[in-house]
């Protein structure tokens, strides 16, 4: 589990109070439209653009002062926190970020990344940027590096994306490689035209589904021994006539085609929009070399109702290797999830500010025993209903 907890105020729908969720390995959020439920996936990816180009989401969304709060008070700051696990038993990672509109553009007035020890005295800080400040961190690991000048680090930008000396800096570096390997799922294209059916470059990257998924025929061509029999299994529960998927590489191209019982080749272009939203899921959710974090958006559309139990199952083996945060409006994605009402999140709205509340096991116990999940969501017990 990479996210061990999020902190989010004055961002997006997440008002001056904001929200301070402790993650697990799933978490499926529910709730009406306009919740917040987007957002959070949305809060993902500036954690995954941090290394690279912090500003990028915020632009493709209208820029920093459509993500700074829109709410009754006036928000001038936002600010983003996470506690981020290590591998090894080395202590967990702060990283924190307040991020501010400068004439239209974001400003990074904070930016802090330390250990987390059980005291304080345990505790390591590995860059500290302060507005007040001229000089912030880091310390290199001989602790003998000359402070960076405030000057030199770009305001817009993280320090993820300006300091990369894994050699030198480890924790940033470390840091960096897992946010990077964050992928989101939200904007499939399907259709007649979509690019996952046509033939791919044997040359682009496979170590894992790209977030328009027109690197599928590739991906799945690295799908071997008992991780393509997973996987043709699990297809299987969706479309029971396929027994074989092949993914012949010709020319340089890499194709895709599922195999029937009489032996007939179904080609990708042929294929339905819900079976390739289904082998999508498969490629991500029975991956061998999972990404640190998967985000989905509805996982559940284009898909037939009697597969919906299945994505919930996935998704609960699945987080025993990578950790999940999933949006759902599937009533029958949450019926599924009756055994592990703790992975549920209810996302409502109050006064403009979203509020995240995770379901608690103990206290539902004894509506488990008569109710299934999705009834209680139905009836209103859980909250997280339009009306």
């Amino acid at each position: 589990m990479l996210v061990q907890r999020l902190k989010v105020s004055g961002l997006l729908s997440f008002g001056p109070r904001g929200i301070d969720l402790l993650l697990e390995p799933l978490n499926v959020l529910i709730g009406p439209n306009g919740s917040g439920k987007s957002n959070l996936l949305e809060v993902l990816a500036l954690l995954r653009a941090a290394p690279r180009q912090l500003a990028e989401p915020i632009m493709r969304r209208g820029g920093i002062r459509e993500w700074l709060w829109k709410g009754h008070e006036s928000v001038r700051v936002a600010s983003l926190e996470t506690i981020v696990a290590r591998p090894s038993g080395a202590t967990p990672l702060k990283h924190a970020l307040t991020l501010t509109d400068n004439g239209g553009r974001v400003n990074v007035t904070g930016e802090e990344l330390t250990s987390v020890g059980a005291a304080e005295s345990e505790t390591e800080s590995y860059y500290r940027l302060r507005s007040e400040l001229d000089a912030v961190g880091p310390r290199n690991r001989d602790d003998t590096a000359s402070p960076v000048e405030r000057r030199s680090v770009a305001p817009e930008e993280s320090i993820l994306s300006q300091l990369r000396d894994p050699l030198d800096y480890p924790a940033l570096g470390w840091l960096q490689e897992q946010y990077e390997r964050i992928r989101l799922y939200r904007n499939w294209s399907f259709g007649p035209a979509a690019a996952f059916r046509r033939d791919q470059s044997a040359h682009g990257p496979a170590d894992f589904l790209n977030d328009r998924a027109d690197n599928l025929a590739l991906v799945l061509s690295h799908f071997k021994g008992d991780a393509k029999r997973r996987l043709v299994e699990a297809l299987h529960e969706l479309y029971e006539g396929i027994i074989d998927i092949s993914c012949p590489v010709t020319g340089g191209a890499v194709a895709l085609f599922l195999e029937e019982s009489d032996e007939r080749q179904i080609p990708a272009t042929l294929l339905s929009d819900g079976t390739l939203r289904y082998l999508s899921l498969l490629a991500i959710l029975l991956h061998f070399a999972p990404p640190p974090l998967v985000g989905l958006e509805e996982p559940e559309l284009g898909l037939h109702p009697d597969a919906v139990a299945e994505v919930a199952n996935l998704l609960v083996q699945a987080s025993s290797r990578t950790q999940i945060v999933v949006t759902t409006h599937s009533r029958m994605l949450v019926d599924a999830l009756t055994d592990h009402p703790s992975s549920v999140v209810v996302c409502e709205k109050e006064q403009g500010d979203s509020r995240f509340e995770r379901l608690d096991s103990a206290r539902l116990r004894a509506w488990l025993d008569e109710y299934s999940l999705g009834e209680l969501w139905g009836s209103g017990e859980l909250g997280g209903n339009r009306w």
